[in-house]
């Protein structure tokens, strides 16, 4: 059985190039490239237990990849257009992303990631501006698209002739979940209690035939990927997404995740975006 977490989708996820992912998740699975990221250095087994309680799990005549497409084409469709949309995300990992800023430090492995991006008349991003910051609010990286261009204004990278695009609010757990269908992965789906609301939990683990070694510091292979996604019940948006990996000694270590802490529409982005958005024309 082939993996679905292929190196090059590992190293992509893991290099400077990121914040051109800033739309991250949201242009493509892997366009972020310094995401992984999020440490929890207490914890080496993350897992739900702690914030959810399982209220039922039934097997559904549905394939898991169907059920997840309608819940986010619901959230899609409640989204507004010629509107801006404000996302934030916590990110987590306890795995090192390997990246160095322009002045010399390492990118933490503990951000939150903003974005705001305007919904044109065609429900696809226009323009918009996403930053990653530590957690005293200081500014690690920040991406602007406007005009076809996207702009890395921390590194100082730009591409071009850039299309608008549609957000990709599953962060590529649809995809994720599609590739395990094909190899015949069973989709546990249930519902549960997250942070006191219904949601709905699909999940699957994945077994390497053989342990896969990643570049990067660990030098422990890893043996299967266990991969979540919580869906709220009430407001269809992805509330969180999770993947943790299984060393070859035991050990599980959270490779990525992905909480959503706010989603918004507003007809006005805050002054300080605007003036960022300009400048990088």
């Amino acid at each position: 059985m082939k993996g679905i977490l292929r190196p090059k989708t590992v190293l992509a996820l893991i290099t400077v190039f990121a914040i051109a992912g800033i739309m991250f998740t949201m242009m493509s699975e892997n366009v972020y490239a310094n995401k992984n990221p999020f440490s929890q250095s207490e914890s080496n087994s993350p897992k739900l237990s702690t914030e959810s309680l399982v209220t039922s799990s039934q097997p559904s005549q549905e394939k898991a990849s169907q059920v997840i497409s309608e819940i986010t084409n619901k959230w899609k469709g409640k989204i507004k257009k010629e509107e801006w949309l404000h996302l934030v995300y916590q990110i987590n990992s306890e795995i090192d992303n390997g990246v160095i800023l322009p002045d010399g430090r390492p990118m933490p492995s503990s951000y939150t990631e903003e974005g705001w991006y305007y919904i044109n008349k065609d429900g696809l991003v226009e323009k918009s501006v996403v930053t990653l910051k530590d957690e005293t609010g200081n500014t690690l990286q920040q991406t602007v698209f406007n005009g076809s261009v996207e702009t890395n204004l921390t590194f100082g990278f730009k591409t071009e002739n850039i299309m608008p695009y549609e957000l990709k609010l599953d962060r590529g757990f649809l995809q994720y979940v599609r590739d395990a269908e094909g190899l015949k992965i069973a989709i546990k789906h249930q519902d549960l209690q997250y942070k006191d609301k219904p949601h709905k939990e699909f999940s699957f683990t994945e077994v390497y035939d053989q342990p896969i070694q990643f570049n990067g510091e660990n030098k422990e292979p890893v043996q299967s990927a266990y991969v979540t996604g919580l869906f709220a019940s009430e407001t269809d948006e992805m509330s969180l997404y999770r993947k943790v990996w299984k060393y070859g000694n035991g050990q599980d270590v959270l490779f990525e995740e992905c909480e959503l802490l706010l989603a918004e529409s507003t007809t006005e982005a805050p002054l300080d975006v605007l003036t960022v958005l300009e400048s990088a024309k």
